[in-house]
């Protein structure tokens, strides 16, 4: 197996002195040159990744702060409570959430890690082989890397490489999250300027000579004195160059795509252009006239608002005009819904009560959590209120009436005739009488007790079937209460809502607060 040489052997090795073998001209600069624009490649490929990366981030954070916003507008415009198609809404921003995190921090995110990881693996071994073998040079003669114009010409040692080949020039500043253009990349691997094999890389013509670019037999690398065999086969630049028996060569990058076993960098480096090689993660909003076309969307409408069964199904174009018709077109849901354009004001968590903010200008997930959970107390203590004033109100009704004209009589005329009873005339025509008012109210009772037909309310409608019910409801007026409906699979009575057990004035907002 091909083997890359250690750095500080590698130097030690090119100081030994030529013995017995002719040394070979510089590293062609096409060539060195070449690899060191693959490593720029390499550069924008670990840029992209940390992109896509971010972008996941990105997303996950709008997505959630979607989900915050949603349901402050909801808490805030309908006191806690919500419609099937608010639910659906929330719920499709809820999985989005979760679709966003599943990017973030599963297969995905550990997919562009070792893109990051690959890319790096390869440049920093091209690098490191072009910038220690740029050192590599005289004062005015000799030198393992050719300069430019060709002709094997002396490159020194202190030339910038920035000049020639700024992708062998490392980057020390953090990692930048950006989106380049990969270039010289295709389905079969990388096509730039060291696409194809060279049999012999190093330069000819001029004086300039370097041991590191001579054949392996008898070389002076291995035994200074007298030279001896190089067994194996020496890589360097990640693969891209490497020792042979008549010297150095370079190994094309053209059909890396497919060399996994004999060129192990070269290949992870273009599996890492394959995992960049799409764009960042972008959050978008969806108006009504985009989420009729989505299909998760579209599931859980039919499921939340329809609780359809998996035999009744609506044609697809019925949900899809539902669905635009509730939520309104692109304008309409954007101004509603959308977190960074919504005109809703929210109270400040962090000012006095009143003091307004506007929700779309709120972007810390703390904040928001503070919002929601202020609208969330609000409407509780609406609800308690709402309860502890139904209770107050059924609490003051008077108690029922038992007494009769009778049971008044038997009391006398003395201070045993008390409330509801009452003394009546003067001497002895002084009677104790029910008073007039009670005496009313005691057989209005009695009536709604018993009923239209004489039937209690605990059997007016649980004994009816569908079909029966009807005439108990035959003398309601319109715009009121029906005394039987369908609720579950029976009918239920609602009369008692009518009786004295709660009083008519509350009947509303009781029904109002079960249902």
């Amino acid at each position: 197996m091909m083997q890359t040489i250690p750095l500080p052997l590698f130097l030690t090795l090119l100081a030994a002195k030529s013995v017995s073998c002719t040394a070979g001209g510089g590293i062609k600069y096409t060539a060195w040159t070449g690899a060191c624009q693959l490593a720029a490649e390499l550069e924008k490929i670990q840029q992209k990744a940390a992109a896509i990366v971010k972008g996941d981030a990105t997303t996950a954070h709008e997505e959630l702060k979607q989900l915050y916003k949603a349901k402050i507008i909801i808490q805030k415009a309908c006191d806690g409570s919500q419609t099937p198609e608010q639910e659906a809404l929330l719920a499709y921003y809820t999985y989005r959430v979760q679709h966003a995190m599943a990017e973030l921090s599963g297969q995905p995110t550990a997919n562009q890690m070792t893109a990051i990881r690959d890319a790096a693996r390869a440049q920093a071994a091209i690098t490191e082989f072009v910038t220690s073998t740029s050192q590599i040079a005289g004062d005015d003669t000799h030198s393992c890397l050719e300069a430019k114009g060709g002709g094997n010409a002396f490159r020194k040692h202190d030339t910038a490489l920035a000049a020639d080949a700024p992708g062998c020039v490392l980057e020390t500043a953090a990692l930048t999250a950006a989106e380049p253009t990969v270039t010289g990349f295709d389905t079969a691997g990388y096509q730039g300027a060291i696409k194809s094999d060279d049999n012999d890389v190093a330069a000819t013509g001029g004086g300039s000579v370097c041991s590191l670019t001579k054949e392996k037999a008898t070389d002076n690398m291995l035994n200074a004195g007298a030279g001896h065999n190089i067994g194996g086969r020496p890589k360097f630049a990640a693969g891209i160059f490497y020792l042979d028996s008549t010297g150095m060569k370079m190994k094309g990058t053209a059909k890396i795509a497919t060399k996994a076993g004999a060129e192990p960098l070269l290949h992870a480096a273009y599996q890492a252009y394959l995992a960049t090689n799409k764009q960042p993660q972008k959050y978008e909003f969806k108006d009504g006239l985009k989420l009729k076309d989505d299909a998760t969307f579209v599931s859980l409408y039919r499921t939340i608002v329809l609780k359809e069964t998996t035999g009744s199904h609506a044609p697809e174009s019925t949900i899809k005009q539902k669905i635009e018709a509730m939520l309104g077109g692109a304008t309409v849901m954007s101004e509603k819904y959308d977190g960074s354009k919504t005109k809703e004001q929210v109270q400040d968590p962090d000012a006095d009560e009143g003091k307004e903010i506007a929700l779309s200008s709120i972007s810390s997930l703390e904040t928001l959590q503070k919002v929601l959970t202020y609208y969330k107390k609000r409407n509780i203590q609406k609800l308690k209120l709402h309860i502890t004033n139904l209770e107050n109100k059924a609490n003051q009704q008077t108690t029922k009436i038992n007494e009769t004209d009778d049971t008044c009589a038997a009391k006398g005329t003395g201070d045993n005739c008390k409330p509801p009873c009452k003394v009546v005339g003067e001497g002895e025509a002084a009677k104790c009488k029910l008073e007039k008012e009670s005496k009313q109210k005691a057989e209005k009772e009695a009536k709604s007790q018993a009923g239209e037909n004489g039937k209690t309310d605990s059997n007016r409608c649980t004994k009816h079937s569908k079909k029966e019910f009807e005439p108990e409801n035959k003398d309601v007026k319109s715009g009121k209460r029906a005394v039987c409906g369908w609720i579950g699979d029976k009918f239920k009575d609602y009369s008692f809502l009518l009786n004295n057990k709660f009083a008519p004035s509350i009947t509303a907002d009781f029904v109002a607060l079960l249902f």
